[in-house]
């Protein structure tokens, strides 16, 4: 198992610097620069991730209290685990923001899709 502070893939360094990247005046500046982040991490270093892995981390972001999750992942299967916990959220006033895919088709993508 990979810690959670080590980003082997990079992908999550870099949607995070766009979340909340400081408003310091060099570069460019996030969408909620003064934003709290915590981190749980879902991909191992060679980009892959169980659907039990998704739901396992929503339910470590609702313990900790947060109030908006961000997932840039997703997968072309349903899986009643992941809807479950997605549903649960929901009704908890969570908001899950989760990516619709990339291959510029009309096809289902998960979590985005709960």
């Amino acid at each position: 198992v990979t810690p959670w502070n080590e980003d082997g893939d990079g992908h999550g360094t870099h949607v995070t610097g766009i979340i909340a990247a400081a408003d310091n005046n060099q570069g460019v500046v996030g969408v909620a620069p003064d934003v709290e982040i915590y981190v749980v991490r879902v991909f191992d270093n060679d980009g892959r991730f169980f659907g039990s892995d998704i739901a396992a981390a929503a339910e470590i972001c609702f313990d900790a209290g947060a109030r908006i999750i961000n997932m840039s992942l997703g997968g072309g299967r349903a899986l009643a685990s992941e809807n479950n916990a997605f549903n649960f959220l929901a009704n908890e006033g969570i908001i899950s923001i989760a990516a619709a895919g990339n291959n510029g088709n009309t096809g289902f993508s998960y979590p985005a899709s709960y």
